[in-house]
């Protein structure tokens, strides 16, 4: 007969999960690694529980079938945050090791929610810009694209943040975000001579872009989470076409302006290569909010995922094998991170894996497709798929070679 100190108990334990379910889902946990929390914890506790996690939704129930009890929590899409993560992360080896109780557990994870990010505007703002310019790079993009591109790179960091005020603007956030990008590109071309728009315009908008999210769903898919792929996928998908549109709109009216006399294009020097690789970890550790004592481990793992990539598409002609080689890198490092550390590998791989995401593939595919160049659009489709799923595979290889440590 199960006693009222059990059952304030087990009360106590579906409390803390349903609480660590949303603020996972709220700081971008991966839906099949939200799940394997869960049931985890239902075990160690001796519930029998079952989790249903979608990019929308989270359902739990707990209990046996037929008397089950659900909870259905409606989410929206959450940003990454890793220090979040790693503090969620915390929480659960605590809670896990017994170390706090389930209901100690639970507050721990209400006051992680409530606490307010400590990064100031203006860093973040121009952590877009820098990311923006150092993409630029990195897509072979001469002194004149890296600037533009970091300059635009802020407004639009200043334009999200205005837009997210209000509900209704932000959703209307990445059309208006591409269309004033565009129009911010062709200006500045008619402004300061010859200027390469597509890298400029690829690489102003490249934080909007959802390659690592499309990422994202080709491994849910893959791993048989084939509810949460598929909405991730469309989700990507529907970004994709949303920025495409802006950014048509954008051409149109910025191809109306005076075009450049001068037809000289700058060449950036050897050594912006070495500041990009040096100032994009920083750009990434303030994006996606990862602590500053992790600042070391992301520049490392940036640095193995370009390298990494480049390697493997200079051995094979392929930049499928080197996306996959990247990958494989990066995942390994990853692994090796958390058993050193005992910290969640995913705070060094989403950072290196933005190196390498194929984002920048469907971007040029929406565009194909706007211009009525359906063949383009077709076969830059079908490369993005394959560079996604070349990365999926890459960072499943390293988890064989590599066993992970953390769910995280």
């Amino acid at each position: 007969m199960t006693s009222a100190a059990d059952t304030t108990a087990h009360e106590d334990v579906r409390t803390f999960l349903v609480a660590v379910g949303r603020a996972l889902h709220e700081y971008g946990a991966p839906s099949y690694r939200l799940e394997e929390w869960l049931a985890l914890l239902a075990n160690k506790f001796g519930l029998e529980g079952n989790f249903f996690c979608t990019p929308t939704a989270l359902f739990v129930a707990f209990g046996p079938q037929g008397r089950q009890h659900t909870s259905l929590i409606r989410v929206e899409p959450g940003e990454v945050n890793l220090k979040k993560l790693v503090q969620l992360d915390l929480v659960l080896n605590a809670v896990w090791d017994a170390a706090v109780t389930a209901s100690e557990g639970t507050r721990r994870v209400d006051a992680i929610r409530a606490g307010a990010s400590s990064i100031p505007r203006g860093v973040s703002t121009l952590c877009h810009g820098l990311a923006c310019a150092c993409a630029a790079r990195f897509l072979g993009g001469g002194p004149r694209e890296i600037l533009v591109a970091g300059f635009i790179g802020m407004v639009i960091g200043v334009l999200a943040r205005l837009m997210s005020a209000r509900t209704s603007m932000a959703r209307v956030f990445e059309p208006v975000a591409a269309g004033l990008g565009t129009v911010l590109v062709f200006t500045a071309r008619a402004l300061i001579g010859h200027l390469d728009t597509s890298i400029a315009t690829l690489s102003s908008l490249i934080v909007l872009l959802p390659g690592f999210s499309l990422t994202l769903a080709i491994k849910e898919l893959a791993l048989r989470h084939l509810a949460s792929g598929t909405a991730r996928f469309m989700g990507a998908v529907t970004s994709l076409l949303a920025i495409g549109f802006g950014t048509v709109v954008g051409t149109q009216v910025g191809e109306r302006l005076p075009e450049p006399t001068r037809e000289v294009m700058g060449v950036a020097p050897v050594w912006t290569l070495w500041a990009a690789l040096a100032l994009a970890p920083c750009a990434y550790t303030v994006l996606f909010r990862a602590r500053a004592k992790d600042l070391a481990t992301i520049a490392v793992s940036c640095t193995i995922a370009y390298f990494g990539a480049r390697f493997g598409s200079e051995i094979t002609g392929r930049a499928e094998f080197g996306a996959a080689f990247g990958a494989f890198v990066v995942g390994s490092y990853c692994n090796l991170y958390a058993w050193a550390s005992r910290l969640p590998a995913v705070v060094p791989m989403v950072p290196g894996i933005m190196l390498l995401v194929p984002g920048s593939l469907g971007f040029q595919s929406v565009g194909y497709l706007f211009h009525e160049n359906v063949q383009g659009g077709i076969q830059a489709a079908f490369t993005m798929a394959f560079v996604a799923i070349s990365l999926v595979a890459g960072l499943l290889s390293a988890n064989v070679v590599v066993p992970a440590k953390k769910i995280l």
